[in-house]
């Protein structure tokens, strides 16, 4: 089961890596794992009623939520940081 809170928990600790680069290595297996059952993250999550909501935020990781109606594209752009984005429902 996902379990939003457990997820943003998990991310912090990953992040915390002394290392950067074991810290984004970190992150990536966590989201691999967590958004492979894309179903599980979707039917677990909480309703969130905001295009953007911030889940967590602190000196080693921003968590957000981004979630876009029917027929919203977005562009390509660049973040200007390392950006590890989890997809469970669209495309």
């Amino acid at each position: 089961m996902f379990d939003v809170e457990q997820f943003i928990s998990d991310c912090r600790l990953a992040a915390n890596a002394s290392d950067p680069a074991i810290a984004k290595g970190n992150l990536s297996q966590l989201m691999e794992t967590a958004f492979k059952n894309a179903d599980v993250v979707r039917d677990n999550m909480p309703i969130i009623d905001e295009d953007e909501k911030l889940l967590y935020a602190d000196d080693t990781i921003t968590i957000f939520y981004c979630g876009f109606g029917h027929n919203v594209i977005i562009p390509p752009h660049d973040h200007q940081c390392d950006v590890i984005i989890g997809v469970y429902d669209g495309i």
